[in-house]
């Protein structure tokens, strides 16, 4: 009910019913569930700026996943504390948050998770004026995940396709075009060492 009204734009609603699902979750201490009641609820509170509870949010859906051993939970949690950091312009954070998480999720072999990370950090990259970076990340993500973007939830694909816009007339079509194939031909392994090195790591 909570995705739903978040779906149809509801997000004061959406907050409720994850707060009231949160609060059962936790009653019967079901700490999968109760973990993803709490990354999706800080989504919901990203979306509306509220970028203090959010973090609180995502923090203690992270500390769920590391006592349980959730290494993809522990890498979803990463990845949404890089989120948060980067809107509030703490690119340190998120680029130490996009870097671990980045090495976590790269061993579980899923290209959809692989590819989310990549534009992720290709946006943060973005928002640090390399808009080359962004587009060669895009580039990857969407070679090993076809129509990524596409897939992404409203929120987040909203922002990716501002960042294409402002790339795109960055660095002209041509331009554009030669770094969005340049990464497209990459291996996994060369994409996520790339992205890493970006990341100065």
């Amino acid at each position: 009910m909570a995705r739903l009204a978040e779906s149809q734009g509801g997000d004061e609603r959406a907050v409720e019913l994850y707060d009231e699902a949160l609060r059962t979750s936790k009653a019967v201490k079901a700490k999968p569930v109760t973990s993803m009641i709490l990354e999706r609820m800080g989504i919901a509170l990203l979306q509306r700026k509220d970028y203090e509870r959010s973090q609180l949010l995502f923090e203690d859906a992270l500390e769920i996943n590391q006592k349980t051993g959730n290494r993809p939970g522990v890498s979803y949690s990463l990845n949404s504390l890089g989120w948060c950091a980067r809107l509030q312009a703490d690119y340190p954070k998120a680029r130490s948050c996009y870097c671990d998480g980045l090495q976590l999720i790269k061993q579980s072999g899923d290209n959809n998770d692989i590819s989310n990370y990549l534009v992720d950090v290709g946006i943060l990259l973005g928002v640090q004026g390399h808009p080359e970076n962004f587009v060669r990340l895009l580039g990857l993500a969407e070679g090993l995940f076809p129509n990524i973007v596409k897939m992404l939830i409203p929120f987040s694909r909203a922002e990716t396709e501002q960042y294409i816009e402002i790339a795109r007339a960055a660095l002209g079509d041509e331009a554009y075009v030669a770094a969005y194939d340049a990464g497209k031909q990459m291996s996994l392994d060369e994409a996520v060492a790339y992205a890493l090195k970006e990341l100065g790591q």
